[in-house]
């Protein structure tokens, strides 16, 4: 009935019942289970990350160096640091392959995407919107905001500030 627990033991991760037994054994150097989306379990062994059942069996071969939790039946992955981003479904087949800089989670049927410096929105069938504002990203990665929030990346120093910053911050000496 309860959430199975999961701890550390020697530098890995387990998942334990409720009695302390395994039903994940110690072996995986990390166990991800975002509240067990879809009955999966994102593991990292060796360096690299796959998916297991709720038994413990490999659902999904454990190949990317990144993988999130599946949100709407599709995780993003990538196979190499800084490499590309890409889709795959819960059977880990690739539905939309690595060509983007960066994503998020897919939300009410689409997904946040980064390619060139300049941000998207794409659909499961990898359909591109027109470039977003940060703005519409924001609305789009936080549906229940009432207003765009707009960020400022601020480095204060002595004598400088980002530009688009001095108009909210007051400079003192």
């Amino acid at each position: 009935p309860d959430a199975p627990l999961d701890f550390k033991r020697k530098s890995n991760m387990a998942i334990i019942n409720e009695n302390g037994d395994y039903l994940i054994p110690p072996i995986y150097d990390d166990l991800n289970y975002y509240g067990f989306d879809n009955n999966l379990i994102v593991a990292k062994k060796d360096g690299h990350q796959g998916c297991l059942d709720m038994n413990g069996k490999v659902a999904i071969e454990f190949k990317y160096y990144n993988l999130s939790s599946f949100h709407e039946g599709l995780a993003s992955f990538n196979l190499e640091p800084w490499g590309k981003y890409g889709f795959i479904n819960l059977k880990g087949e690739v539905v939309i392959s690595p060509q983007y800089n960066n994503c998020y989670n897919f939300e009410n049927g689409k997904a946040v995407v980064s390619l060139n410096n300049k941000q998207y929105y794409i659909n499961k069938q990898n359909e591109r919107s027109k470039e977003l504002t940060e703005g519409e990203v924001y609305l789009l990665l936080n549906p229940t905001a009432k207003t765009p929030y707009k960020k400022y990346f601020v480095e204060i120093d002595e004598d400088y500030y980002y530009p688009g910053v001095e108009d909210i911050l007051t400079r003192k000496r």
